[in-house]
């Protein structure tokens, strides 16, 4: 499991990255894009009754709205809910593993997909008939706004705005548990006063290591760490998942390092014992796999052993549990307990 959602992410990563090579496609812009679903919107008068999902986070957002039973087919990668398991998988998210026609022969009235990816299917689908949503989230104000667009095409208005109201109030929670540490911890051993630094933490979040592959203030996943209180050390990168070298990492001098969990595949069965798949109590250990870095120690965040392994599968989609994964990482950051300087520059 570990590994295929490794695989998903680097998959939709690539797709995000095509989606300027499929600049000539109809509809890959992202003012097209809106216009799209726009349409998608005003014309669901009729009500959808055969949905198909071509990732992940479009599949929990219909099963959050209450659509679950309409969808006729999902990705392999879709698997939450837990009964999500149990609709047909029409492929991967790659549109290579699946084709049009399988599409068109599950008799769908609507397709959920997402942009760069799925982009090549948007016109044949709707010279068809079939309504269309193009998934493109950079923000969490994105997510909600997609949550909101697609409720109207269900007819879930009601709900989408429970689940919206529910990620505002999660945020919030989190936003107060920032505000009551904030200023009280000293986040680097090597300044003598908590007024020397900023009183956020500085993090690095690694979804990739070969090559060292992070996340930019153009990414949703920013947007978690924003809110959780944090400073993303290439939040001011181009590329929503910029390729970055190791000597940049040195030099962001992290204070948080970040570790989706299917790094536990690196850990040694020793290690495995410590760090546990969704288990955001404190570790205070650095893994072998980080030790092994050349000139990695002298990194505060690894110093100071202030390493977060987390679940994937919440804080990389776009979806319902967004507010989950603010609240979670807040509760997890703001749970390392102060420091005495160990050196005073």
């Amino acid at each position: 499991m570990i590994g295929t959602l490794r695989k998903f992410f680097l998959i939709f990563l690539c797709g995000i990255c095509q989606t300027s090579i499929l600049s000539a496609v109809p509809f890959s812009s992202a003012k097209q894009k809106s216009s799209e679903n726009e349409i998608s919107s005003s014309i669901s008068k009729h009500k959808v009754s055969r949905i198909v999902s071509l990732g992940p986070s479009a599949t929990e957002i219909i099963f959050a709205l209450g659509a679950g039973n309409n969808l006729v087919a999902r990705t392999d990668f879709c698997n939450y809910p837990p009964q999500a398991e149990r609709v047909p998988s029409i492929g991967g998210f790659d549109a290579k593993t699946f084709s049009l026609e399988s599409i068109i022969a599950l008799e769908p009235d609507f397709v959920y997909l997402f942009s760069g990816m799925h982009s090549h299917l948007i016109n044949p689908l709707q010279n068809l008939g079939i309504k269309v949503y193009v998934s493109d989230c950079k923000s969490i104000d994105d997510v909600k706004k997609e949550i909101k667009e697609v409720g109207e095409i269900l007819g879930a208005q009601k709900k989408a705005e429970e689940i919206i109201s529910d990620i505002d109030q999660k945020i919030s929670e989190a936003q107060k548990i920032v505000k009551e540490k904030k200023g009280k911890i000293l986040w680097n051993d090597w300044c003598s006063a908590p007024s020397e630094l900023n009183p956020y933490p500085k993090v690095y979040y690694e979804i990739n290591s070969s090559p060292y592959m992070t996340v930019s203030k153009s990414s949703f996943v920013n947007g978690i760490l924003a809110d959780a209180g944090c400073i993303n050390i290439f939040g001011d990168e181009k590329s929503a998942y910029p390729v970055v070298s190791e000597e940049a990492v040195i030099y962001g001098n992290c204070e948080i390092m970040i570790f989706p969990e299917y790094y536990e595949k690196m850990l040694s069965a020793s290690e495995k014992n410590i760090w546990s798949q969704n288990n955001l109590e404190v570790q205070n250990e650095v893994p072998d796999f980080i030790k092994q870095r050349a000139e990695w120690e002298n990194i505060a965040a690894i110093r100071l052993k202030r390493i977060i392994i987390l679940d994937s599968e919440i804080f990389e989609r776009p979806g319902p549990r967004v507010g989950d994964a603010v609240l979670a990482l807040a509760k997890k950051v703001w749970s390392y307990k102060d420091i005495r300087p160990l050196r005073v520059e």
